[in-house]
């Protein structure tokens, strides 16, 4: 089951990108106070902690739809090139 670490480690990639970042933009150039970097930090995980189960529901069931249409997008290429190669 890759699905759920994927998942984790994503997210965790993207709090760790925005910590490492969020200093050098709210605090050293927009000469914000850390509170507020403080405040935006914590409004993104609480972002991700509310979004992550809604969005995994949704993508749980338009999974099927997203695949058929790949797959019907990557049919139409492979016979495009079959049948060029006919010719």
């Amino acid at each position: 089951m890759v699905g759920p670490p994927l998942v984790i480690l994503v997210n965790f990639l993207g709090v760790r990108a925005l910590i490492s970042a969020l200093p050098l933009s709210v605090v050293d150039q927009l000469d914000y106070s850390e509170l507020l970097m403080e405040l935006l930090l914590a409004s993104f995980s609480l972002a991700m902690f509310i979004g992550t189960p809604v969005l995994s529901r949704l993508s749980d069931r338009l999974a099927f739809y997203l695949y058929r249409g790949l797959h019907r997008y990557c049919s139409g290429w492979r016979n495009k090139a079959y049948y060029a190669a006919l010719w």
